[in-house]
Order: structure tokens, then sequence, then C-alpha cells
């Protein structure tokens, strides 16, 4: 019989959420620098629009359509600049670093979007994608709850 360690590619098991750890381990040890820029707001666009449904529907709204109206109110690059503004005051040296990053990257912009709001909103995106990809919860879920905030002040103020 196999040894758990002797599985194919290393991994002691099939678990997901191992294969999960062992991944943000890796961008630790490996240095998510190297990574493009572009990436990490690929996947801090995945994490904080999810964050936003879940916090919509958490708090009891359950019409489709007002859910998908506030959603996109709040994870619209106007919004999301918005967010980023207000938040920079509280980033870390490292997450100051990460927004630079986002806000000089040469990335084509969507029809309808203004350039500097897309530029700021590419670098709220980048800091949420690092500080997921290196496994800081406890401060992600902190600007999350910041941002989902910020993002709703418009729509229901």
């Amino acid at each position: 019989a196999q040894e758990a360690g002797d599985r194919p590619g290393g991994h002691a098991s099939g678990d997901p959420l191992e294969t999960e750890l062992e991944t943000v381990s890796t961008a630790k040890e490996q240095g998510w620098r190297q990574l493009p820029v572009a990436t990490l707001a690929y996947l801090g666009d995945a994490v904080f629009e999810l964050y936003v449904r879940h916090y919509l529907i958490s708090r009891g709204e359950a019409a489709v359509d007002r859910l998908h109206r506030l959603a996109v109110a709040v994870v619209q690059a106007k919004a999301q600049a918005r967010i980023l503004r207000a938040l920079q005051g509280v980033f870390s040296e490292e997450e100051r670093e990460v927004a630079r990053r986002g806000r000089n990257a040469h990335l084509p912009l969507p029809r309808g979007v203004r350039a500097q709001e897309y530029r700021h909103s590419t670098a709220w995106e980048a800091v949420v994608g690092y500080l997921y990809l290196t496994g800081q919860q406890e401060r992600l879920e902190e600007l999350l709850q910041r941002a989902v905030q910020i993002g709703l002040e418009s729509e229901e103020g």
C-alpha cells in the first residue's frame, strides 16, 4: 500500500482544503511578488464579488433583482475606486505596494469606465487577491467588511 506522502504530486491526501492550504503556503514561500498584478486583481475580483453576494444574502436580501442591483453597485469600478481611496490610509506597507502595482498596471481599459477609476479598482482587487493568496484571512475579512459598507453607502444612503 502507498504511504500518504507517496501519492502522486507529493500530496498526502486528495483533500481540497489541504491542497488549498498547500497553495497558500507555496504563495507565501515562493513569493506572490512574482505573479503578474493582473493575476492578483483577477483573483481579488472573484473574492470580492463572492464576499459581496454572501454579505447581501446573509443580511436577508432575497429578491434576485435587488441582490444583483446592490452587488453591481458595490463591485463596479467606480465604487471600487471609492473603496480604495477610503481604505488606502489603513493599508500596511505591503498592501500599499500591491495597490501601487495595481494602479500602475497597463491593462486594456473596458468601455464606459474612466481610466483613473479602472486603475484604482484594479489596485483594490489586487490587494484583495494578495490577502487571499497569502492566507491573511483576518485582515481580508476586516477590509472586506469595511469595503462593503463604503460601497453600499451611496446605494442605500
